[in-house]
């Protein structure tokens, strides 16, 4: 069996509170923990999506690289190091925040951003992380909108676990 590198991150989820809910979930990642390596003192860079991620990925700190939008190619991108070593790496995910618009894709053999992003919604949406700073007051409410859109409208910028795992798996 060849080596292999398995990298699981979830967005928003604290370890004591999915261990208190007996969740299947939490059983199937246990599971992992018994043939892998589990990273019991792990601490988050940030406390969000943006400023969490580009160190996960990049085992930088954002701001060593001009901030928390954009991943800059001149990182030390843990995909292509993977590369480098001979492995091949895919990236599965549907977070708003990881698309290749953010070059989040940079180093990934196969890279699925879940949804595809057609309808004007989407289009909108990129079109206000692209131009607004998200320290700004506007990007703030905007985001909050859609937050609020979303949840009256049953209509969410992720897709489903389920689908993701499928397509990975297929």
């Amino acid at each position: 069996m060849a080596n292999s590198v398995l990298l699981v991150t979830v967005d928003s989820l604290r370890q004591d509170v999915l261990a208190k809910t007996g969740a299947k979930t939490g059983s199937n990642i246990n599971s992992l923990t018994q043939v892998g390596t589990d990273f019991t003192q792990a601490i988050a860079n940030g406390p969000n999506t943006p400023s969490s991620f580009p160190s996960i990925l990049t085992g930088t700190h954002p701001l060593m690289y001009g901030g928390y939008r954009y991943l800059d190619e001149t990182r030390p991108f843990l995909s292509r190091s993977l590369g480098d070593a001979g492995f091949t790496s895919v990236g599965y995910h549907s977070n708003p925040h990881l698309g290749p618009e953010k070059n989040y894709n940079h180093g990934f053999d196969v890279f699925n951003n879940g949804e595809e992003e057609t309808d004007s919604v989407d289009t909108l949406t990129n079109l206000v992380d692209e131009n607004l700073s998200s320290d700004s007051r506007l990007y703030g409410l905007l985001r909050r909108l859609w937050h609020v859109f979303g949840s009256a409208t049953g209509i969410s910028a992720y897709a489903r676990a389920e689908s993701i795992t499928n397509d990975a798996i297929e």
